[in-house]
């Protein structure tokens, strides 16, 4: 099965284009971005990370998503409306503190965990 990544592709010029592109996926894997909403709404199954929202709020009325929250221990609660550099610098820490390979890592047992 082939894998596209945004790294292989140009930038979608239209949203008819993106549109076309999710809707021929198999499978959109993605963060808490339009792209999660876009696949439910074109019947396309998808894996969704969350990080600072609970992803029931986003995805429980979407059936052919599976949604991971990933939150480092140390994230500040409701981060998803940070009030200033002080917020940005605890998720930053939170994050530098997994280290490339903690977060490598937390990735694949999430992927595990739904892939199952």
């Amino acid at each position: 099965m082939p894998v596209l990544t945004q790294a292989r592709l140009p930038p979608a010029a239209s949203l008819d284009a993106l549109c076309a592109l999710v809707g021929g996926a198999r499978l959109v894997v993605s963060a808490d971005t339009a792209m999660v909403h876009l696949a439910d709404a074109m019947g396309v199954a998808c894996l969704a990370f969350f990080t600072t929202h609970d992803p029931a709020w986003r995805v429980r009325d979407y059936p052919l998503c599976r949604s991971v929250h990933l939150r480092p221990e140390g994230l500040p609660p409701a981060l998803e409306f940070p009030r200033g550099a002080e917020d940005v610098a605890a998720a930053r820490a939170a994050w530098d503190a997994l280290g490339a390979d903690g977060a490598e890592t937390a990735l694949r047992g999430a992927w595990a965990a739904v892939a199952g």
